[in-house]
């Protein structure tokens, strides 16, 4: 989990859909997104069983919401109807439910679920969960065609990023700025800025 290939269905805009310049079709496969499976989540009160029960529930959310989109949509909205649902799976089951929703072409979805995610991880979360939540967001925005603010999650990556040790900042940054170089190359017209991060 800490370093896969996302894949995206074509991105919509909000009055047509973007299309991607050829330089990022070839490139948009590649889109690296950080991700939040491999850090471990505080428990809820109850149960160790209980716990082990609803991490896989989550865990199983996040694999499907790829290969099984639809399923997965289903599968996310009804884990955040549980009341025992950490901050911390909320947000790891909020970017399964926004990459979803965007592949199965529910937009509108999509970008509450990125931004319900930002909201939540204002909330005290250790440093490295936070960037991920944010670069998972990042994900989720870009995937739903809402590039503007794609950029202003993996930017916010950045931030986080120089607070870490410097491997894991060194991790953080690498992806983020192959993403920002995506939106610039694929979206904003920009292959000058995008050959500058991915260099």
């Amino acid at each position: 989990w800490n370093g896969i290939y996302i894949r995206y269905a074509r991105p919509l805009s909000e009055s047509r859909p973007l299309m991607p310049t050829p330089f990022a079709a070839r490139l948009l496969p590649c889109l690296l997104g950080l991700v939040l499976l491999g850090l471990p989540s505080s428990r809820a009160q109850g149960t160790v069983a209980a716990g082990t029960e609803r991490a896989s529930q989550v865990a199983r959310c996040l694999k499907l919401r790829r290969d099984a989109p639809p399923v997965a949509v289903a599968q996310a909205e009804s884990l955040l109807r549980e009341a025992d649902l950490t901050v911390e799976d909320e947000l790891k089951t909020l970017s399964c439910l926004g990459i979803a929703a965007g592949l199965s072409g529910d937009r509108k979805r999509a970008v509450e679920a990125g931004a319900r995610m930002e909201r939540l991880v204002l909330t005290e979360l250790a440093l490295a969960f936070r960037a991920r939540a944010y670069s998972q967001a990042g994900s989720v925005f870009h995937g739903a065609g809402q590039i503007h603010r794609a950029e202003a999650a993996y930017l916010r990556v950045q931030d986080l990023a120089r607070q870490l040790p410097a491997d894991e900042a060194a991790l953080f940054q690498a992806t983020t700025l192959s993403n920002i170089g995506l939106i610039h190359a694929g979206y904003l017209d920009s292959p000058e800025v995008a050959g500058g991060c991915h260099r």
